[in-house]
């Protein structure tokens, strides 16, 4: 949440006053010459250049990360400043390696000739596309900040963000406003904090906010630069009114620069590796999954225990059984009044469905996700939509809009969440699948509505595969807005459906549920059934049925099963080039191709990396030929 970060921020801001006052040793008679100490050196090889290592770099980290350990009782200050030594000198290790790899790749994209072979620039993009000889930008839809641009930003932003928590240190309004609870996002969702590069680069533009004479902006900009001053973080090139040719801002983007280009390094790693996974490494992963299948489903408990443990990636590819399958539960909550009341009814079985259907007659949908546009999560003003991970089809156009009005109290900027008041719509049950229909097929669908039966639905609606565009995906989107059983969200495919209930006759759901859910998987298709329970009604969508004709002994095979094809093993083996090909601009994450290939590569990705850096770090840092740590000139941050 913006406002707690800037609490945070503001913290940190305060650290260096505070431990001065407490007689810190942060803060010394010189600062900027003790600051500027060298605490230790790196070289690699006899080319390389002696990396120094200064004792600013060491205050720089405490503020960036270090202090939050302390403050919240995870380590001490003395352990910190090991942590951070270790960490200083671990990076300018790799960093060294690394451009000892690139600058020899002569595949490597980018090597900038006016720079030296140790200078991290010359490995970066350093020019913006699309700038006119005026320096503006010439297409917008064309246009690509440099990663040095980027590197800047990043900078300006932190900068920005430290002034303006100084500005707000005294506001009472800091603390978070959205006090209800916030609605179950999808699991891959995370807020988009995506910054265009024509933003980045009207930003950088406007650089350092320093406010008007007279202004709240420019007291916080004062109030910085001094603490900087204090911390001995200034620099002898200051030049008193441009901050980033201070000491701290060159440090910080240094960093940042260097971030980047490790980045960049391990993409190259990265792609290497996923591009050594060949289609036959996946056929006989696959194999080896439904083999571990076949030799395991010995009885209906464990095929009924593995249904419920499947996911995404490691799907039932084998069914010796019949009648078992997933179901979606929309559940529309009765509240607690009517819960309290249908639990004291009393009389026979009819009887009771009659005096419970009358209670849920009063039952209400309301989207929930206002929640998520009060929290400032990824939503388009103009649409009344969510976007990026929030909606589940591939157009977020396309997603279920927010039911509802929004109010913009403020709007939404490239630094800052907007602020909203919303006011839901409240639908009865008759509007709630008037609007679901419409979502869903288009139309208000008629075919079997409105059946009444011994298990007490509402409604029963068959339909024939295929009849509605990204089913599954706008089935979860209804989900999320609507669904108060909490056990419905972030499941594989729903919740698993028995063909019979156990053998002592009880039943995992509630009858009405139980027998519902069979009746669905029997319909088939997109189709959806709703029927009452003491909970309320429960809106179930047809998600899987899985019957003795599941078999499929080869990922091709499955691959044709889920998609509606009839390829073969050619077929496959190019759709699988064409991800690899595309592997930073596929957007189909559901895609079980990728998912596949994602799930057995990035393990390897993982240990690779991590193999990796061990080795190059164990190889030099303990060796002083490489490696010297001066720790006595830093011994008096350890006891601050």
């Amino acid at each position: 949440m913006k406002k707690r970060f800037i609490a945070i921020v503001s913290f940190i801001l305060s650290l260096i006053t505070v431990l001065s006052v407490s007689g810190c040793k942060i803060i010394t008679t010189d600062k900027e010459r003790d600051n500027n100490q060298v605490v230790a050196t790196v070289s690699i090889s006899k080319d390389a250049p002696k990396d120094k290592i200064l004792k600013n770099e060491m205050t720089i980290a405490y503020m960036n990360y270090g202090y939050y350990y302390v403050y919240s009782g995870q380590s001490t200050v003395s352990d910190i400043f090991d942590i951070i030594i270790d960490n200083l000198v671990n990076t300018r290790i790799m960093i060294q390696n690394a451009i000892s790899e690139v600058d020899e790749d002569p595949n490597f994209e980018t090597k900038n000739a006016g720079y030296d072979k140790w200078d991290v620039k010359r490995y970066l993009t350093i020019e913006d596309k699309e700038l006119d000889e005026n320096g503006n930008i010439k297409n917008e839809d064309t246009f690509v900040l440099s990663e040095a641009s980027n590197a800047l930003y990043e900078t300006l932003v932190l900068i920005n963000d430290l002034i303006e928590s100084y500005e707000k240190a005294e506001d009472p309004n800091l603390q978070d406003t959205v006090t209800a609870p916030v609605r179950t996002a999808p699991t891959s969702a995370e807020v988009d904090t995506t910054v265009s590069d024509v933003e980045k680069f009207n930003y950088i533009k406007k650089g350092i906010e320093k406010g008007e004479i007279g202004s709240a902006r420019l007291e916080a900009y004062n109030k910085f630069v001094k603490e900087l001053e204090r911390a001995g973080l200034l620099g002898d090139e200051f030049d008193g009114a441009d901050l980033t040719t201070s000491q701290y801002f060159k440090e910080n983007e240094k960093i940042r620069l260097e971030n980047i280009f490790i980045e960049k390094y391990q993409k190259g790693i990265q792609k290497s590796i996923r591009e050594s996974v060949t289609f036959n490494d996946l056929l006989d992963r696959y194999k080896e999954m439904y083999n571990a299948q076949v030799g395991k489903f010995e009885n209906e408990k464990d095929f009924s225990s593995a249904i419920s443990s499947a996911y995404a990636q490691s799907p039932i590819v084998y069914s010796p059984y019949s009648g078992y399958g997933y179901v979606y539960n929309l559940l529309l909550g009765a509240d607690e009044v009517q819960l309290a009341i249908i639990e004291g009814l009393k009389g026979n079985s009819e009887n009771f469905k009659k005096q419970r259907k009358d209670i849920l007659a009063s039952t209400v949908a309301v989207d929930q996700r206002g929640s998520w546009i009060t929290s400032g999560y990824d939503y388009d003003e103009s649409l009344n939509t969510f976007t990026g991970d929030y909606t589940l089809v591939k157009d977020a156009v396309n997603s279920l809009a927010y039911k509802g009005t929004v109010e913009i109290l403020k709007a939404k900027t490239d630094k800052e969440a907007g602020e909203y008041r919303v006011d839901p719509t409240v639908y009865n049950l008759e509007g709630f699948v008037e609007m679901m229909d419409t979502y869903l097929f288009g139309s208000v669908q008629t075919n079997d509505a409105d059946v009444n039966s011994d298990i007490n639905w509402y409604r029963k609606v068959t339909l024939p595969a295929n009849s509605a565009d990204e089913y599954d995906a706008k089935i979860g989107e209804l989900l999320f807005a609507y669904s108060t059983d909490a056990g419905s969200l972030n499941t594989y495919k729903g919740y698993v459906i028995t063909p019979n209930p156990s053998e002592s006759g009880s039943e995992t759901f509630v009858e009405e549920f139980a027998k519902a859910g069979r009746e669905l998987l029997k319909m088939g298709g997109n189709s959806y059934m709703i029927v009452a329970t003491k909970f309320g009604y429960h809106v179930m969508f047809y998600s899987q049925a899985l019957g003795i004709d599941v078999n499929y002994d080869t990922l091709v095979a499955y691959l044709n099963a889920t998609n509606g094809l009839n390829e073969d093993i050619t077929y496959w083996q190019g759709k699988y080039n064409e991800i690899l090909a595309n592997w930073d601009d596929f957007d189909d994450a559901d895609n079980y191709l990728y998912l596949m290939q994602n799930l057995y590569s990035s393990t390897l990705v993982e240990n690779s990396i991590k193999e990796k850096e061990a080795s190059i770090v164990n190889k030099y840092r303990h060796d002083t030929d490489y490696v010297v740590i001066y720790e006595s000139r830093f011994a008096d941050l350890k006891k601050a």
